[in-house]
């Protein structure tokens, strides 16, 4: 009896003995697998972002929708998440294809920087033809969303613009995609795009100048010849046949006086 009671606590330690090396031994693949799973997630799911453009402006004091003009991007550069020991995020940017020539260094720049830079890569983009990333027009309340976006540094460039939407000016401009903001990754970005008036009043048109008055004779021989009147245009031709009858008398008659002329100094 007590040879049995002995086996059986010994069965009873070896089983327990078992199961804790079985747990420690779960535990330890369980680390093993999330800390391998935590890169290949990373790798295999690119850095992606939204991004959206609020197009208004203010004009007489009243704020002004800039709808129905067209946006265009080009992507100047990638973006690269990474995270330290604490969790902090940090984004890295390299040159992207195009735009090799122009490798920034994005985080150090401030806001002139990055204005003067804009119009560098907006020049660049637009003489290469590179403005290929998206397009879309702003609607009614002046919004532009691109949806979703491979994450980078995007050149932002008004190409067409509404009628309406003449008199406002608006810079190319930089945007990131994600935006680290307060050191927390923001993947849904918004931008508000500053424009200004610009429109002049048009200069006042110089009056035309007036035209010669018209010969009295000129006029009424016009008004005869346009009209549809027949007791008119007999008259005319009264008028006509009279003065050709004159002028022919008058030839007659200096033609006789340089004759008669001729014969008295032969004489």
């Amino acid at each position: 009896m007590a040879s049995r009671r002995a086996d059986a606590a010994r069965a009873t330690w070896m089983q327990g003995k078992l199961l804790r090396l079985l747990c420690a031994a779960a535990m330890a693949c369980m680390l093993a697998a999330a800390s391998l799973a935590m890169p290949c997630r990373a790798a295999a799911a690119p850095v992606r972002g939204k991004l959206s453009l609020v197009c208004a402006s203010e004009h007489d004091g009243s704020p002004v929708a800039l709808a129905g003009d067209t946006y265009v991007l080009a992507r100047v550069a990638t973006a690269h998440v990474s995270y330290d020991a604490n969790g902090e995020p940090s984004i890295a940017f390299e040159p992207a294809e195009g735009f090799e020539a122009y490798d920034y260094a994005w985080t150090e720049l401030d806001a002139d920087e990055w204005r003067r830079a804009a119009r560098e890569l907006d020049d660049h983009a637009s003489e290469a033809g590179l403005y290929t990333a998206g397009q879309a027009v702003s609607d009614a309340a002046g919004r532009v969303r691109f949806g979703w976006l491979d994450g980078g540094i995007y050149v932002v460039r008004r190409s067409e613009v509404a009628e309406a939407n003449a008199g406002y000016a608006c810079d190319p401009v930089l945007v990131s995609v994600p935006a680290l903001e307060d050191g927390v990754l923001v993947y849904d970005v918004v931008a508000d795009l500053k424009f200004e008036w610009t429109e002049t009043p048009a200069p006042p048109e110089e009056p035309s100048p007036e035209p010669p008055p018209e010969d009295p004779f000129d006029e009424l021989i016009g008004r005869l010849t346009q009209t549809d009147d027949p007791t008119l245009a007999v008259g005319l031709g009264f008028v006509v046949a009279g003065g050709c009858a004159l002028l022919i008398g008058w030839r007659i008659r200096r033609h006789q006086r340089d004759e008669r002329a001729t014969s008295d100094s032969g004489a």
